[in-house]
């Protein structure tokens, strides 16, 4: 009989209250944990007799190699799909948005993040159905960046294909949780730009076309018209009296010079017109138009539209006030509605509330500030702007109308006693001559 204090195990009676230090009993087959060592298990307590375990690996057959989600493999496949593709040879001016293409390319953007699609699958499908090569080659560059898990605005800066102010105005909807808002307010912001822009061109073109047609006319009587009558004036000159002869040489001498003078006058509206299209160019005329009374009035109407766009854009995305005002003095290049812009961000600084600082500073006045204070008194500012910036776009396409409407009239009052002087100057003479000899 073993001591009391002695603990033995007797396998005829199975697992009783003495059992061995692992509590086990070979005879009942595997324990409470489901292991039974007569059957063998490895060290993970799997067994090579039963074939795969519930996860799909056999250790018997070796590792199986690791499958990949199929959203990760997709992603792959685009990442190599756009390093694959042929990069721009980068001769020539790198691309640069205009108006209508960043509108464009914010709507799609907003489009696809209201529809759920992230930015970071949304570049894949822009670049992928885009058609011109400078375009797609934008496109390329902004989704390699964004796969890279690189902040959309600085894929965007890193093309140089957009402006600053645009690239500004996503960054703070990325960091404000804005962005869809942000892209929609940008297109809406570049629609309207557009369209002033080319009420501008249109204002220009026009008296342009209309000039270059009338030069042309000029050139014509000129050079081929006038030298048929000069040879009728030399075979009639025998019989023609001297005063008839000096008025028909001052006609054809004055339609040489005022021909050359209008071709003159085109050659350099059209050297300023190139002119314009620089900086350095675009900064001068800009204030010498300032200080051209009619000019002067569609340039503050057309900086004061931009400045409201602008407000709009930034109530949208979330920006400080003040922040935004102090961008909108960098970017404005009237020094009419800059110097009120300085007076607004002033006042705001010295606890003015904006609607006020805006009246104060003469930026918007009469009923349209009106406006303003009542929407900031009911929390509806944001959308007031953006009435406002519609109202300025409509008033500066009216006053361009206005001023294309006079220059075209102008020009062709003008260009006509112009010819209308010469034939006449030539014709005269010629009926004289013609009626003596006769």
């Amino acid at each position: 009989m073993a001591d009391d204090n002695t603990y033995e195990y007797n396998p005829n009676l199975g697992n009783d209250s003495k059992k061995d230090d692992t509590g086990y009993n070979p005879n009942l087959g595997a324990d409470d944990t489901g292991f039974n060592p007569n059957l063998g298990a490895d060290d993970t307590g799997f067994d090579p007799g039963l074939g795969a375990d519930d996860t799909g690996f056999n250790p018997n057959l070796g590792a199986e190699p690791k499958k990949e989600a199929p959203a990760a493999a997709a992603v792959k496949e685009e990442k190599k799909d756009l390093e694959a593709a042929p990069a721009d040879s980068g001769k020539g001016k790198k691309k640069k948005f205009n108006s209508d293409e960043i509108a464009m390319f914010c709507d799609q953007i907003a489009m696809l993040l209201k529809g759920g699609i992230s930015v970071y699958e949304g570049t894949y499908m822009l670049y992928s159905e885009m058609e011109d090569a400078k375009t797609k080659e934008v496109l390329r560059q902004i989704d390699l960046q964004v796969k890279e898990n690189i902040p959309l605005y600085k894929a965007l800066t890193a093309t140089g294909a957009f402006p600053e102010y645009m690239v500004h105005m996503v960054e703070v909807g990325e960091k404000t949780g804005r962005l869809e808002d942000v892209m929609k307010s940008l297109a809406e912001y570049y629609e309207r730009d557009s369209r002033v822009k080319a009420g501008l061109r249109s204002a220009i073109a026009y008296p342009m076309i209309l000039f270059a047609v009338m030069a042309a006319i000029m050139v014509v009587l000129v050079w081929k018209i006038l030298p048929m009558f000069e040879r009728m004036f030399t075979e009639l000159s025998s019989d023609v009296a001297a005063s008839t002869e000096n008025v028909l040489t001052a006609g054809l001498t004055a339609g040489r010079i005022i021909a050359v003078i209008i071709c003159a006058i085109f050659a350099v509206i059209l050297l300023v017109v190139l002119w314009s299209r620089t900086k350095s160019g675009a900064r001068v005329l800009s204030k010498a138009a300032n200080g051209f009374g009619p000019i002067r009035n569609i340039m503050v109407l057309m900086a004061t539209g931009k400045f409201i766009s602008s407000i709009a854009l930034m109530m949208a995305s979330g920006m400080d006030i003040r922040e935004g005002l102090e961008r909108e003095i960098e970017n404005c290049d009237n020094e009419i509605v800059k110097h009120r812009i300085e007076k607004c961000l002033e006042l705001y600084k010295n606890s003015a509330p904006f609607d006020e600082a805006v009246r104060q500073s003469g930026l918007i006045v009469g009923m349209e500030a009106r406006l303003i204070s009542v929407a900031a008194k009911t929390g509806g500012t944001d959308e007031i702007f953006t009435k406002l910036s519609e109202q300025y776009n409509d008033k500066t396409s009216a006053a361009l109308g206005r001023l294309t409407t006079v220059i075209e009239t102008t020009l062709f009052v003008v260009l006509s006693l112009m010819v209308g002087a010469v034939l006449l100057a030539v014709m005269l003479p010629l009926v004289s001559m013609i009626s003596s000899v006769g």
